[in-house]
């Protein structure tokens, strides 16, 4: 007996060290396989962990009868796909979780929203791991924002090395740290090149990153770092080079200043993530497989509002809320973050002579098309215009007139004549669609003159909308066009729209007006409502125009609308005496 189990553990042996073999074969170019293999203790649950990077039914490098997967965490394995610009189907659970995320191979820099506690730090520390085994002459740096974070950054990552069977690192030689535990480096030498690989971890100060080469870079909870801006500037320029890639990752601490920047960059990244290029995902609180509501209501209710969003958000919008005063109906919001539609294309037209214009595909074209125009149907283009030099963006929607959908969205800093052109274009395609112009402030009535002049060749356009005061119980028609903003105008319009957004008017909505109306919320001074500061509001203030046009000339408004009765002839009744 004591010989066959002697043979069978010797079998066991020589099959373990077949699968390492095979484990350390795939993880040249996959670093998942490495990943996989690691089994280390978290000081924080006081449990040893491990990660799920393949499907329970199909794990290649696994033939052990006891699966090793855990199904609820299956999403760590399409972070480290997207992170390395590698398709996943799981990638299916990003994109249910925001409305933002969209998979780009080619894409460099990276930013993850996410609750607490769910492990992506240890994933891209594990990440950094793969670069320093497996890509020789890397060098890997990790940011956190005191001294005391960024040494536990780089003591997660060498308690996963030391808990890799030593098959998958044994092809290196340990330089950093020559004894005990490291504390800013870890160093190896390749013993076939002779090459070195770093992990550093470094505490976000001012004068870090520069001068910095580097192959892999996470900021880790970002949004807490005092120099979040100064670091990501200086690291940037390294993405622009060969693979290099840069990851900031962090739970939300507040907004900043869109336009000067200044307040929390993290959130400026976030709310500029497309002019920027950079790849997005959130991960919610519920991303934690063993979370359910029951816990949720036994610990994240236990904290303030604004602390729950923050720590245990339920959406990206719900992340960055300062306050509960939101504008719009809570639970209108909530089925509409479930209800978010994607472009099908995106691009901007481009005028080929003077009066005919070709549609250009841009993955960041300004133009965001969600249903093409269906002949004979009527539509109207509302616009929220701005200088295209200030701070505000210059934001245009079509409305379809029978069905109330937004068909085609534009979002852009952009001066007058290109948003002329561009509207022009845009309001001809959609059937000569009625345009309103919001014209407060003396922007949009540069818009107004161009369309009504003509400019760059292009003939006066006719369908244009004048303001009816449903005040006065003639409903007189203004004699200039466009849609005033003003303190009568204004509450009309954006009560208008929270009644439509209530009574759920939209079947769906697009990611740019679902993030606005999130940070629209009551102010204690100056105008109210409006968006929070750091934010914008040019989508709902546009939106609120285009739910205006529906309300006065779309299907239900010319249903209701009753036929003036022509009054017969009444003669005198001197004409009639016999």
């Amino acid at each position: 007996m004591a010989r066959l189990n002697a043979l069978g553990r010797a079998r066991r042996r020589v099959l373990e060290e077949a699968r390492l073999q095979e484990v350390k074969l795939q993880a040249q170019d996959d670093p998942k396989a490495l990943i996989a293999e690691i089994n280390a203790f978290d000081p924080t649950s006081l449990e040893h962990f491990h990660f799920t990077m393949y499907p329970e039914d199909d794990d290649p490098l696994w033939f052990y009868s006891k699966p090793r997967a855990d199904m609820g965490w299956i999403f760590q394995a399409a972070v480290v796909d997207w992170l390395m610009g590698k398709p996943n189907p799981n990638m299916s659970l990003l994109e249910g979780w925001s409305p933002n995320f969209e998979f780009d191979p080619e894409a460099r820099v990276f930013q993850i929203l996410k609750a607490r506690q769910l492990g992506i730090t240890w994933v891209v520390m594990a990440i950094e791991l793969w670069h320093m085994l497996f890509r020789p002459g890397s060098h890997c740096v990790a940011y956190s924002y005191n001294e005391e974070q960024s040494k536990k950054l780089i003591a997660r990552a060498w308690l996963m090395f030391l808990s890799l069977p030593p098959a998958l690192r044994d092809h290196v030689e340990v330089l950093t740290p020559d004894r005990g535990e490291p504390t800013e480096w870890i160093r190896v030498r390749h013993k076939e090149s002779g090459l070195l690989s770093t992990i550093q971890s470094l505490p976000a100060t001012k004068k870090a990153g520069h001068g910095d080469t580097m192959t892999f870079c996470l900021m880790d909870e970002a949004a807490y770092q005092d120099y979040c801006k100064q670091i990501f500037t200086a690291c940037l320029p390294a993405t622009a080079r060969g693979n290099a890639r840069l990851v900031v990752n962090s739970t939300a601490n507040g907004v900043g200043n869109v336009d000067t920047e200044e307040g929390n960059f993290y959130h400026v990244l976030y709310a500029t993530k497309r002019e920027r290029g950079i790849s997005f995902a959130f991960l919610p609180w519920n991303a934690e497989p063993t979370r359910d509501e029951e816990w949720y209501r036994r610990n994240a209710l236990k904290l303030g509002e604004v602390d729950r969003n923050r720590q245990y958000p339920r959406n990206e919008n719900d992340a960055f809320m300062l306050s509960g005063a939101l504008f719009f109906d809570r639970e209108a919001l909530e089925w509409y973050r479930k209800n978010i539609r994607r472009p099908v294309m995106r691009g901007q037209f481009v005028q080929n002579n003077l009066r005919t214009f070709d549609w250009m595909n841009l993955r960041d074209g300004i133009i965001e098309v969600f249903e093409a125009p269906v002949e004979w149907r009527k539509y109207a283009l509302a616009i929220d215009c701005a200088t295209g030099r200030g701070a505000d963006y210059t934001s245009m929607g079509i409305i379809d007139l029978e069905t109330g959908t937004m068909a085609a969205e534009l979002h852009a800093k952009i001066d007058a004549a290109r948003a002329h052109v561009q509207a022009y274009a845009l309001a001809k395609w959609y059937n000569t669609a009625k345009v309103a112009i919001e014209r407060q402030g003396g922007y949009g009535e540069s818009l107004i003159m161009l369309f009504r002049d003509g400019s760059r060749g292009l003939p006066p356009y006719g369908n244009m909308y004048r303001h009816t005061d449903s005040t006065r119980g003639n409903k007189p028609v203004a004699d200039a066009y466009g849609i005033p903003m003003g303190a009568t105008v204004r509450p009309s319009i954006v009560n208008g729209l929270a009644e439509w957004i209530r009574a759920r008017g939209w079947p769906w909505v697009s990611s740019g007006l679902m993030d606005e109306m999130g940070t629209f919320a009551y102010q204690e001074t100056g105008t109210s409502p409006r968006a929070l500061e750091g934010c914008h509001d040019d989508r709902v203030m546009m939106s609120g125009i285009a739910v205006e046009m529906f309300r006065q000339y779309g299907k239900a408004a010319t249903k209701n609308r009753k036929p003036r009765k022509r009054r017969g002839y009444d003669p005198h009744p001197s004409r009639s005496a016999s």
